[in-house]
């Protein structure tokens, strides 16, 4: 409610909004999950993904973006790449997602105006398909710089789950975990995550799903509460130009090599039915005897995010040295760089990257070339791009 927009968004006033969720969904026409009319209004049964047994365990990938102008927590002035989110979401289909709630902040229409969504023309193909929802998040991008405050939780708010503070964006915590109830009974799992990052089945499976039943199997009777997908900044390889342009994966030019891994921004495939409450990283589980596990980064699953400012340039770009920029970087942080990190990004197949010690985390890798990875799934993406948007067949000439 309008009323409430500025509480919302007040450090000083945190307001707790209690909705109620209803319990069992399977009786309850699809439409009347969303707050919109708009894009459940062409749901009228149940997904047919359902019922393709390979697609079990079912996964939906939920997402919340601002088509207005806003401030990131650099302070660089950002708005949506249409682009960029067309080939987002053809390449989570091909990776085993099968339903996408993506929700629009400070949205200014309505069900009676829907088409003037600057997201309608990107989404339309699937929501026809009945593998997408549209929903109008009224609340702006409060919580990031230049456009509203930062609610920084203290130590006694919250466990202390990473050895750096984060800030709460209310937000977008709000949609999220609108996203995740509504969700309840439709999928059994929910990707989390933003447009810049893709979340990779690892070499041992074709899809997410298999990623989930071979997890499954190793933890029962005990049921999967939620999988962490280990973060890696991905970049275009050092020998390329322009390598930090775009937060394409894929096109034109292969984000193809893994850099920084960063174990804090991990970013979770959370059960519909074991996880009660999402937070950007973290997930508080519903069911005692759920279970959370970590998944290997080669051989499972991992987060790849393609940051558009990434890159091979120098030590602060690649996030190797904690300086603003690569000209504060020490001479000590140069050295390292050249002659410990360039050297592998040049020649170092992350499949066989066997040395983790440069990367500081267990069951990852990084500073390495992943090119064969990105190819792979670099064609499967852009047919399924040409699926659903064939009037675009020029995009990746």
């Amino acid at each position: 409610p309008i009323e409430l927009q500025s509480q919302a968004c007040d450090s000083f006033n945190t307001k707790q909004l209690t909705l109620e969720i209803q319990k069992n969904f399977d009786d309850v026409p699809l439409r009347k999950l969303s707050t919109s009319k708009l894009a459940l209004s062409l749901v009228n049964k149940k997904p047919h993904f359902l019922t393709n047994e390979e697609s079990h365990p079912t996964v939906a990938a939920c997402t919340w973006v601002s088509t207005s102008s806003f401030r990131d927590r650099g302070g660089k002035k950002k708005i949506v790449d249409l682009e960029l989110m067309r080939e987002w979401l053809a390449a989570h289909r091909v990776m085993g997602v099968s339903y996408f709630a993506i929700f629009e902040s400070d949205a200014d229409w309505t069900a009676d105006n829907f088409r003037q969504s600057v997201l309608w023309p990107v989404l339309a193909p699937l929501i026809r398909e009945n593998m997408a929802t549209l929903i109008p998040w009224p609340l702006p991008a409060c919580g990031t710089r230049g456009d509203g405050p930062w609610v920084k939780l203290k130590g006694s708010q919250r466990t202390a789950l990473s050895v750096q503070d984060f800030f709460g964006r209310p937000a977008q915590y709000a949609a999220q975990n609108s996203c995740h109830r509504r969700l309840f009974g439709i999928v059994d799992y929910v990707l989390h995550i933003d447009i810049d990052e893709y979340a990779i089945p690892g070499i041992d499976h074709k899809n997410l799903a298999s990623v989930l039943r071979s997890t499954q199997s190793r933890i029962a009777p005990y049921p999967l509460g939620s999988l962490a997908l280990p973060h890696i900044f991905y970049g275009r390889c050092p020998e390329t130009i322009n390598n930090a342009s775009s937060s394409s994966l894929f096109f034109p030019l292969a984000r193809g090599c893994a850099g920084k891994a960063q174990p804090s921004r991990i970013k979770q495939l959370a059960s519909t039915e074991h996880v009660s409450y999402i937070w950007d990283h973290y997930i508080r589980a519903k069911t005692p005897q759920s279970r959370t596990l970590n998944a290997n980064a080669l051989r499972e699953a991992r987060l790849a995010h393609a940051r558009a400012d990434y890159g091979y340039n120098g030590p602060a770009t690649a996030r190797f040295a904690p300086v603003a920029t690569d000209e504060r970087a020490s001479p000590k942080a140069w050295r390292t760089f050249r002659h410990s990190i360039l050297p592998r990004l040049y020649s170092l197949n992350c499949n066989l990257a066997n040395d983790t010690s440069l990367c500081g985390v267990d069951d990852s890798f990084c500073w390495c070339r992943d090119i064969a990875t990105i190819e792979y799934w670099a064609d499967r993406v852009k047919k399924q791009y040409h699926l659903w948007w064939s009037s675009y067949e020029n995009a990746f000439s």
